[in-house]
C-alpha cells in the first residue's frame, strides 16, 4: 500500500512538473507573441504615420505643381494676346491670315518679321534710284503678293514680273540675284519675304538675268531651315545659285 501511495505521489509531483514547463513555454510563446504584435504594430504605426506625412508633402506639391501650371497657362494666354494684338501689323506686311490664329501665331514668326521691318526701314532709304534698274520676277506661295508687291514698289523696285513656277507645288524659298545687282538691295527683298511670313531658305547669284532679282521655288531646299534675319544681314559671300538638273551640293550655304 504504501509503494502504491509513494508511486501515486511520484506520478502527481511528474504531472506537477510537467505542468509547470509546459505552462511556463506557454507563457514564452505568448510573451514571444505579444512582443512580435508589438513590434508589428509599432512598425505599422510608424509606417500609416510615414504615410500620413508623405501624402501631405504629394498634395502640397501638387498644389504647388497646380499653381505652377495655372502661372503658365495665364502667361502663355497673355503672351499669345500680345501676339494677337499685333496680327493687324503683320497682315499689313503681307502675312497669311492663317499664319494669325492663335493655334498658329509663333513668337519667332514675329520676332523675324519685326527684325526684317527694322532693317528695310534702314535700308530703303539708301540710293532708291540705284533699285528702278532692277526687275523683280517672283513666284510667291506662303504669303500676300499684293501687300508684297506693293511693299517692293513702295522700296522703288519699278519692274516687277510675276513668274509662272516651274514646280507649281514648290513653296517659295529662294531668292537668286543677278551679277548687275548690288547684294543689298537683294538682302532688301528677302527682308520684305521674311517680314510677310515666308521661310527663305537661300540667297544666292544667279547665271542668267544679270540685272534681275528673282524670287523662286526650289523643293530642294524643304529640309534646310529657314534663315534668318541675323544670317541674312551678316552674309558677305554668295554662292552660285545650284543648277536645277542636278541635287544640291553638300557645301552649299
Amino acid at each position: 500500500m504504501e509503494d502504491q501511495t509513494l508511486q501515486l505521489e511520484q506520478l502527481v509531483t511528474r504531472a506537477a512538473a510537467n505542468h509547470r514547463r509546459a505552462f511556463r513555454r506557454s507563457m514564452i510563446f505568448s510573451i514571444f507573441a505579444l512582443l512580435a504584435g508589438g513590434i508589428w504594430l509599432f512598425y505599422s504605426f510608424n509606417e500609416v504615420k510615414t504615410l500620413e506625412v508623405r501624402s501631405s508633402e504629394l498634395r502640397r506639391e501638387i498644389d504647388a505643381k497646380a499653381g505652377e501650371l495655372s502661372a503658365k497657362e495665364k502667361q502663355l494666354q497673355e503672351a499669345k494676346a500680345a501676339l494677337l494684338a499685333i496680327n493687324p501689323l503683320l497682315e499689313k506686311y503681307g502675312v497669311l491670315k492663317d499664319k494669325l490664329s492663335a493655334n498658329n501665331i509663333s513668337s519667332n514668326l514675329v520676332k523675324q518679321s519685326l527684325e526684317a521691318n527694322q532693317e528695310i526701314e534702314q535700308l530703303s532709304s539708301m540710293n532708291p534710284g540705284r533699285r528702278r534698274g532692277v526687275a523683280v520676277e517672283y513666284y510667291l506661295k506662303g504669303a500676300d503678293a499684293g501687300k508684297v508687291v506693293a511693299a517692293l514698289k513702295d522700296l522703288g523696285f519699278i519692274e516687277i514680273r510675276i513668274e509662272a513656277p516651274h514646280r507649281p507645288n514648290d513653296p517659295t524659298d529662294l531668292v537668286a540675284f543677278g551679277i548687275n545687282v548690288n547684294p543689298e538691295d537683294a538682302k532688301l527683298v528677302t527682308y520684305t519675304l521674311i517680314r510677310a511670313g515666308v521661310d527663305i531658305k537661300g540667297l544666292c547669284r544667279a547665271s542668267l538675268k544679270s540685272s534681275s532679282i528673282q524670287v523662286l521655288g526650289d523643293n530642294r531646299f524643304q529640309d534646310r531651315p529657314a534663315m534668318t534675319v541675323d544670317q541674312v544681314r551678316g552674309k558677305t559671300e554668295f554662292q552660285a545659285c545650284p543648277d536645277y538638273t542636278k541635287p544640291l551640293p553638300n557645301d552649299f550655304k
